[in-house]
């Protein structure tokens, strides 16, 4: 009997000797080929340590991130889980990914953008949310593989299913906006998804300009510190904004010109001031819960740039915001 037992103890301990010679890398791609993406994960860092400039091994560790978001997604229904990963994956995707990777970040953007969509939001603020992530996801999908043809049928199935309800929408309110002003919010939400749809529909464009003109002095009730703009100057160098700012907060809320951001087109982020040349500079204030404060707001501005958007923000967070003209 232990003559037949020996040659198996010996033939196992061989393995186990190869299985420990193996580079962490090789065992890597062992546990990557057999859909273990957590234990490829541990052994690809574990050679990253070693080989901190190594592209091919940093190429292993996204597309494994990717595959793992993607397995993690169908088992859990967890989208900020698949976010995670895409993420941590991202973050090893060199500037010029190669033709096999794209495609992976492709359809992975893609299925987020579906469960997205397929996510039934709890309020208008969901909705929102979930609305611009489908959109901007199928926009990364495609922009990293212009060929993948369900993300072009998923877009265009978007934008066809969505398109019109948002104008139908946005068109009524507008309509009713004229016996009842603050329906021009409303109006602005739902012209504003349809041009993001449809951004090369001019007459949708006029309309919603002339929307937003109206809509700029109401206060918002659907954000947490709404804010509106009562008057406008521009001049060479600066744009001056009126602005009136309610704290809609469950306490007390310090509001400056520091609080207020002007962005540009292309996401320029240009923080406010107070300046002394106006009769009525909008000056560091503690608000209680509905009250107000109103004062004016300085941007120092570039010829030739458009600003699209006045924000108020404190600690990193956006509380509220009006779109411009």
């Amino acid at each position: 009997m232990r003559r037949i037992l020996i040659p198996f103890i010996v033939l196992g301990m061989l393995m186990m000797i190869a299985g420990c010679g193996k580079d962490p890398i090789a065992k890597g791609d062992e546990a990557y080929q057999q859909g273990n993406y957590g234990s490829a994960l541990e052994h690809y860092f574990e050679a990253l340590k070693e080989q901190p400039d190594n592209d091919s091994l940093k190429f292993k560790i996204a597309m494994a991130f990717l595959k793992q978001g993607q397995i993690v997604y169908q088992r859990t229904r967890s989208i900020p889980a698949f976010e995670l990963r895409i993420q941590k994956a991202e973050k090893y995707v060199s500037q010029t990914p190669s033709p096999e990777l794209k495609k992976v970040l492709s359809e992975t953007y893609r299925l987020l953008a579906m469960a997205y969509k397929q996510k039934q939001p709890e309020n208008d603020y969901q909705r929102l949310e979930y609305f611009n992530k489908t959109l901007e996801n199928l926009e990364k999908a495609l922009k990293y593989d212009p060929e993948n043809e369900r993300a072009k049928e998923d877009l265009q199935a978007f934008q066809q299913e969505r398109f019109q309800e948002m104008h139908n929408k946005g068109m009524n309110l507008y309509k009713k906006a004229r016996k009842e002003a603050i329906n021009y919010i409303a109006a602005e939400y739902y012209l504003s998804r349809a041009l993001k749809l449809k951004p090369e529909d001019t007459e949708l464009q006029k309309t919603l300009k002339k929307v937003r003109q109206k809509y700029l002095n109401i206060l918002d009730p659907g954000q947490k510190v709404p804010i509106a703009i009562t008057d406008l100057l521009k001049k060479s160098g600066f744009l001056a904004f009126l602005v009136v700012a309610k704290n809609q907060t469950s306490g007390q809320l310090s509001v400056s010109a520091k609080n207020f951001v002007l962005l540009s087109d292309k996401g320029e982020a240009i923080t406010g001031s107070a300046s002394e040349q106006f009769a009525n500079p909008l000056k560091p204030v503690v608000l209680k819960v509905n009250e107000e404060a109103e004062g004016v707001v300085t941007f120092p501005v570039k010829r030739g740039v458009k600003y699209v958007r006045l924000e108020f923000r404190a600690n990193g967070e956006t509380l509220g915001y009006k779109n411009l003209p």
